[in-house]
């Protein structure tokens, strides 16, 4: 039962955050319970389910607390927040700086907007109340570092939430290594501060892991069901890009800015270049909105995005997508336009191709019906393009062995999905209507 205090903690932190008369959901309020209380919380959300906005109320309950209790800090309480993509953070922060939030990004990127960036001065004088940061630059770059260990900083960070908290499972060996050395933070900010270890995909292996890196031992568990009865599971043969994108185009060409949103991913580069330009020699003029417009990306109803897009076409893709009515009516993408993203009015995700892993096609399929509404998820692949089975390390055959078993599958998608995040939510799985449970059960029903 949340006490008086932890309600009203609550209620002023929504209000700071511009959320006033939000009621939490259980699991949201679960997990905040336990961090005010000082105590590290693993949360596994479904994707839309609100991780971000616990670590964002964070920082003004801790104010509140100190209020509560007649401590005479004046400095605001600070919340760390570790993520993995610079494109999050920006989403993010600039979603917070429009509510009128103190948030800023720590990073040298001069790609990103001079107003979402934090200055050494501003830290200095403990003038934001989140700042995100990838684990590389705060544990990498002296200055950034150096500025933990001073006043007011160094008394002022109430809780480090580590976003995609998967990333520290995937990424930490080789690619990026710094997420090995995540812990290392807790040298540099009070002893009694939590940690957060918040992810949308995470198995049993993966969760123990990520609890053993980021020294969690004894943890909260925070879990809602992973399972999201309002998203369909397809897998259909390919063909080629014509065929199979025909109904896209055809979509386009006839409703134009009404045309059903879709995200298609790409596992290559040249895979995701190869559908743009077929997009945009079949469409020409009419890929255009409105009719009529000058033929340039703010104005093209199909976009492309990877890790070589320029800064200016992604700001163009994200603030499009932000919108329900936005011009980006199709997407390709590499997994460059990843996680954390809340797409507007997307009800249809495309797998183009088998793909790498069941945690990654969890998370980007998860991208539809954040809004509840009926959603659909598709695989288009070939026996051709299966997962390959060598001499890869134990763990990563593992995880091809799961795709394969996924795309075979004759019964029940949905199943197979769940029972490689957790057996028990599997065997207890809803979905609204067997027909929009999986195209198998489709067919059955029938």
């Amino acid at each position: 039962m949340a006490s008086t205090e932890f309600c009203q903690a609550v209620a002023y932190a929504l209000n700071c955050v511009g959320q006033e008369g939000l009621t939490l959901k259980s699991k949201q309020e679960e997990a905040l319970i336990h961090l005010y209380d000082g105590r590290d919380v693993f949360a596994w959300f479904p994707t839309g389910y609100g991780k971000s906005l616990c670590f964002q109320l964070l920082p003004f309950m801790f104010d509140f607390k100190l209020k509560w209790t007649g401590c005479p800090r004046v400095e605001r309480s600070v919340v760390l927040v570790l993520s993995p993509l610079v494109s999050l953070m920006v989403d993010q922060v600039s979603g917070l700086q429009k509510r009128g939030v103190s948030a800023a990004i720590l990073s040298g990127n001069k790609d990103v907007e001079k107003d979402l960036l934090a200055s050494e001065s501003d830290v200095s004088s403990g003038r934001f109340s989140l700042l995100y940061s990838a684990p590389e630059a705060i544990l990498d770059k002296e200055a950034w570092k150096q500025l933990l260990v001073q006043r007011p900083l160094c008394n002022t960070v109430v809780a480090v939430a580590v976003d995609e908290a998967h990333c520290v499972y995937k990424w930490s060996k080789d690619f990026r290594p710094a997420f090995d050395r995540i812990c290392d933070l807790r040298a540099f900010v009070p002893p009694d501060t939590p940690f957060l270890a918040a992810t949308a995909t995470v198995t049993k292996r993966m969760r123990d892991n990520i609890v053993q890196k980021l020294g969690m031992a004894g943890c909260y568990m925070a879990s809602e069901s992973p399972n999201k009865p309002n998203i369909c599971y397809e897998v259909v043969r390919k063909t080629s890009i014509e065929e199979d994108f025909a109904f896209v185009v055809a979509d386009l060409w006839e409703k134009n800015i009404k045309a059903r949103r879709i995200v298609v991913y790409c596992q290559s580069l040249n895979m995701c270049a190869s559908l743009y330009e077929h997009f945009k020699y079949t469409l020409k003029d009419a890929g255009y909105y409105p009719p009529g417009a000058e033929q340039i990306s703010d104005n093209r109803m199909f976009g492309m995005f990877h890790s070589c897009t320029d800064e200016h076409n992604k700001a163009v893709i994200m603030e499009s997508l932000g919108k329900p009515d936005g011009v980006v009516r199709v997407l390709f993408a590499t997994m460059a336009i990843g996680m954390g993203v809340d797409f507007k009015n997307l009800d249809f995700i495309i797998h183009y191709g088998a793909p790498r892993s069941l945690e990654d096609y969890f998370q980007e399929s998860g991208r539809a019906g954040r809004d509840n509404q009926q959603s659909l998820a598709r695989v288009y692949w070939s026996p051709v393009e299966a997962p390959v089975y060598t001499d890869l390390t134990i763990s990563r055959n593992l995880e091809l062995r799961a795709v394969r078993e996924y795309l075979e599958n004759t019964k029940r998608r949905r199943f197979v999905l769940l029972k490689y995040f957790d057996p028990a939510v599997a065997w207890n799985m809803e979905s609204r209507d067997k027909r929009w449970c999986c195209d198998n059960c489709r067919s059955v029903a029938k």
